[in-house]
């Protein structure tokens, strides 16, 4: 994983699921539609044995990592004051993370955030029933930056309603938001 800062790594999941519904996600086909998720101790009894056995940074492969700000708040602090020293990355969404909560997972660990951006049209985002608008993203972006958190922004061409015009403008919006890393899915 071109990604990741500290070797040897390791994945967890916390969750399955994801509280969102957009139209284009695999999720409800992977986890089914019901969103359920570890306690904060149970993750946290995990990290401690990933770091037992070596393990020196940790993805949580979670779809929407960031779903539960008062369980992940739990989990950062548990890290910190049991000095855990992993570096970590976690996937989450522009409208369930804020300032606080990113400072919080910096401190943790967090190096690297990765968001499904999808798009900078507000419209097709209604259509993909995202939940989400580009401002948002926008300021997410800004503020991982301003931490000085890695960014990774998820986007996707050819949804219902895209056209040259919307790919354009979401390329240029890339551009704005500066992500470290960004993938575009068909």
């Amino acid at each position: 994983n071109p990604v990741v800062h500290r070797l040897p790594n390791t994945t967890i999941q916390t969750s399955r699921g994801c509280p969102g519904r957009c139209i284009f996600c695999t999720s409800p086909e992977f986890y089914g539609k019901k969103y359920r998720a570890r306690s904060a101790e149970n993750v946290v009894e995990e990290l401690k044995e990933i770091k037992r056995l070596g393990y020196r940074e940790v993805f949580f492969r979670d779809e929407t990592f960031t779903a539960l700000k008062k369980r992940n708040a739990e989990i950062c602090r548990a890290m910190i004051d049991e000095k855990l020293d992993l570096s970590w990355i976690a996937n989450g969404r522009v409208d369930m993370i804020d300032r606080e909560t990113m400072a919080l997972m910096k401190k943790a660990g967090c190096h690297m955030l990765k968001f499904g951006v999808e798009t900078s049209s507000n419209e097709l985002l209604k259509t993909y029933r995202k939940g989400t608008t580009a401002e948002q993203t926008r300021t997410c972006f800004k503020i991982a930056r301003e931490l000085g958190l890695e960014t990774h922004a998820h986007l996707v061409f050819g949804g219902p309603g895209e056209s040259w015009d919307t790919i354009n403008a979401t390329i240029k919006f890339v551009k704005e938001i500066k992500p470290s890393t960004a993938s575009f899915g068909i």
